[in-house]
């Protein structure tokens, strides 16, 4: 997806033809169109006082390429999603936090169910 490339150490005054494929896992791209361009003979180079001295660009590059809109999107859904999921986990952090506390507090309080005998029901107590 990316629309420029930097070239180095190419000869002055000569002309070049470029074209870009891709070799991934998954086997070849198709290649890219063919780009000709010819560089700058010494002489012909910007002025040394010139503030993007040795910057030079290929017509046809984007060099400030605006996101497109899908990208946008797609940038915009994977950020909420984000925010859903630090939410959910602080959330359910809370939940688990609270239920600690409270398991906490009945393990440390004697309870009154258990201290006496439970009879049943109903029954007729023998002397």
């Amino acid at each position: 997806t990316n629309r420029a490339c930097v070239l180095w150490d190419l000869a002055e005054d000569a002309d070049y033809i470029i074209q870009v494929q891709s070799i991934g896992l998954h086997g070849e791209s198709q290649a890219s169109k063919r780009v000709h361009f010819r560089t700058l003979k010494e002489t012909d180079r910007l002025p040394s006082n010139s503030s993007n001295q040795g910057d030079i660009t290929m017509e046809g590059l984007d060099k400030d390429r605006q996101l497109q809109t899908g990208e946008i999107i797609i940038i915009v859904a994977v950020l909420l999603m984000w925010a859903a999921v630090i939410a959910l986990f602080c959330r359910q952090y809370d939940i688990i936090k609270d239920n600690d506390s409270n398991n906490n507090k009945e393990k440390t309080k004697p309870s009154s169910e258990h201290s006496t005998p439970e009879r049943p029901s109903g029954g007729l107590l023998r002397s």
